[in-house]
């Protein structure tokens, strides 16, 4: 019996136009985390969705995007393909947008994020590891936990540590059920 392939992304022989396999995705800034803030570390490591992350440093595993990249696409005579639907399964990352959620619209708490965001100011995994680190404990309890998941996202999700974090980002850390369903499959 034939099952049907996913719908593709590509057209049959096309491929993807990448200029960089590896982002700069950086562990040492989870591990850093791990010991400025233990507390926070810890709630957000049971996390159901940046839980799984975490565990990726937790028990020292090693990932390549440039190992995996060169199995699915040099070394097979087809691409491997995979749905949305299986992508969620293994990753536990949304896939697609929840309609009646609005990613932009935020509490101000008049705390630290709150005020970045307000005076647009522009951060990045060094600011946070060289500045911010040194002052987070004088925070209130709910923006570190916000540093933890700031750094998770900008730095293992997306991994890209080097650019200013998006404000979309320190947004979607404002609220956490929206950062938990927010599709992070499609960035």
């Amino acid at each position: 019996m034939d099952y049907p392939f996913p719908k593709r992304i590509l057209e049959e022989g096309a491929e993807t136009k990448m200029d960089k396999i590896n982002n700069t995705c950086r562990r040492t800034i989870l591990e850093t985390l791990k010991v400025v803030l233990k507390d926070e570390y810890q709630e957000v490591l049971k996390d159901p969705v940046f839980g799984p992350i975490l565990a990726i440093v937790e028990n020292k595993l090693i990932y390549s995007g440039k190992i995996i990249h060169s199995f699915i696409c040099k070394q097979l005579k087809r691409p491997l393909r995979f749905s949305m639907q299986e992508f969620y399964a293994m990753t536990g990352l949304m896939f697609k947008e929840e309609p009646d959620i609005d990613f932009n619209n935020l509490k101000n708490d008049k705390g630290f994020w709150s005020t970045v965001l307000k005076e647009n100011r522009k951060i990045n995994l060094l600011i946070i590891r060289d500045e911010l680190f040194k002052v987070c404990n004088e925070w209130t309890y709910v923006d570190r936990v916000r540093l933890v998941y700031l750094c998770i996202i900008h730095g293992f999700v997306i991994a890209k540590d080097l650019l200013f974090i998006p404000h979309e980002f320190n947004r979607l850390v404002m609220d956490f059920e929206k950062m938990r369903m927010y599709p992070w499959g499609l960035r």
